[in-house]
């Protein structure tokens, strides 16, 4: 692990460090609405930064300087850190803090805090060379997005949906990977996983499970360089038509500790769009597990671009009402959203209920209408189906309502247009009109797939098309760079 030598060296003199932004010396009042700078900012032997918490700040940034290697800025929720966690490289740092304002309210970020603390990370040895079981829980060795559940039964942690993923941090030559997989002797459902070794998206490796239980090396090299690497292994196939599970990670070097988060996160919430349905084969092809890959889909590439870590809750055929492709019809996404998966929601499983606090999204895309319509379009008479066009209307405005109370601090932006399902566009916009009233932060981006994909769905290209308008509507949302 990595131990503070020399705790709190000292407090540095007042001096300005241009790369930590405004430095400069600031009342302990608020002036011109900026939050209180914090103050009594100090390090633990334990390598745990603390300062005095700031009225009405959201969250705090840290702006960790090393003397050698540039700046490295990070967000945390409360007035403590463990900066164990996060990936620093052995040297010599300066630490300042700076409060975050609520995006919702009137006051600015603080300055920095204007004298910094010194401390230096030196290398303890300690070598841990597998995780099995609850230990791939480890939070402090495992990096794990997504929604996940652990069966105690088969000594592994289920991954269920598009893109979710477990990332570890190593020293050695390899990392083996066991895995678990429902649905493997079906070459149309199968899991695919894709695997991507230091962030090296480019040679991705992609391969389908085909045996209950594989063993597999997912990280190799052909000698130990000491370097730190990384290996993530995500699932690119969809929770409807498989899920997988890991059992165990082993290397013939180190595990080494601290997992690192993005300072920003996306969450998905749609049906097949962003799961990447047949987007690897042509418009008359059918959908498979293999010719289906969220990581070459619009969610992906929007995440990817903005340097965020990512959550899919997805699943082909669904709507947030109902659906023509469900069984049951009246299947609502709406009410599932409260379990881990869809098929939980389906047997009423309460004890697979999701713990929203895993994962809190910055922003959150959500696309759903054209199964919805599906059905709305099977009713009797127009009477009907102007029954049913309301009810879809109103459970999309009590949907984007739930997401807003429980997520009071995300952008919520609503896409539609992916499959060109123009009967639903002024819907669409109706429910836009009626829940901004609520939420005056919501957004609305229409977007136009090419139908060249299965079964009318966006080919790889289309996805990286929408994905180019979604990733500069998000960013006018929100003022990221």
């Amino acid at each position: 692990m990595k131990k503070l030598f020399g705790f709190c060296l000292s407090l540095l003199a007042l001096f300005s460090l241009s790369a930590c932004g405004d430095q400069a010396s600031s009342s302990s009042s608020s002036v011109n609405n900026k939050l209180q700078t914090p103050t009594n900012v100090a390090i633990s032997e334990a390598n745990i930064a603390t300062w005095d918490s700031v009225e009405n700040a959201a969250k705090y940034r840290l702006n960790i300087v090393s003397e050698s290697a540039g700046e490295t800025k990070r967000v945390v929720d409360t007035n403590q850190a463990d900066l164990n966690t996060f990936s620093l490289a052995y040297g010599k740092y300066t630490l300042y803090v700076q409060a975050v304002a609520d995006k919702t309210s009137t006051y600015k970020d603080s300055d920095y805090s204007e004298t910094g603390i010194k401390f230096e990370l030196v290398e303890e040895i300690e070598t841990v060379q597998t995780l099995a079981g609850t230990e791939v829980l480890n939070d402090e060795y495992v990096k794990w997005l997504g929604r996940t559940s652990f069966d105690e039964e088969k000594g592994l942690n289920l991954i269920y949906h598009s893109g979710s993923s477990f990332e570890v941090k190593f020293k050695g030559q390899k990392v083996t990977a066991e895995l678990f997989a429902t649905n493997s002797l079906d070459k149309s459902k199968r899991p695919y996983i894709v695997i991507i070794v230091d962030n090296d998206y480019e040679n991705r490796v992609r391969l389908g499970l085909e045996a209950q239980y594989t063993t597999l090396d997912i990280a190799s090299f052909a000698a130990n360089d000491g370097q730190v690497h990384t290996v993530a292994v995500y699932k690119s196939s969809e929770s409807t038509d498989s899920h997988m599970g890991l059992k165990s990670l082993t290397t013939d070097g180190t595990f080494i500790k601290g997992v690192e988060y993005k300072e920003r996160s996306i969450e998905f919430i749609a049906a097949s769009s962003s799961t990447g349905y047949g987007n690897l084969t042509t418009s008359s092809v059918t959908k498979t597990s293999e010719n289906s890959d969220c990581m070459q889909a619009f969610s992906y590439y929007t995440a990817s671009a903005l340097n965020a870590d990512m959550s899919i809750y997805s699943a082909s055929g669904w709507g947030v009402a109902f659906s023509n492709w469900t069984t049951p019809k009246s299947a609502s996404a709406f009410e599932a959203y409260r379990y881990i998966d869809f098929s939980y929601y389906l047997k009423k499983n309460e004890n697979m209920l999701w713990d929203i606090s895993k994962f809190t999204p910055d922003v959150i895309v959500i696309n759903f209408g054209t199964n919805d319509w599906s059905y709305i379009r099977t009713g009797a008479d127009q009477a009907a189906k102007d029954a049913l066009m309301e009810q879809f209307i109103c459970t999309y405005v009590d949907y984007l309502a739930y997401l807003h109370n429980i997520y009071p601090n995300a952008h919520i932006l609503m896409m539609y247009g992916l499959m060109g399902e123009k009967d639903i566009y002024a819907a669409s916009v109706e429910i836009y009109n009626r829940a901004v009233v609520n939420n005056p932060g919501l957004g609305i981006i229409q977007v136009v797939g090419d139908a060249k994909g299965s079964n009318s769905h966006p080919s790889v290209a289309s996805h990286k098309a929408v994905s180019e308008d979604l990733i500069a509507k998000i960013k006018e949302m929100t003022g990221w760079n």
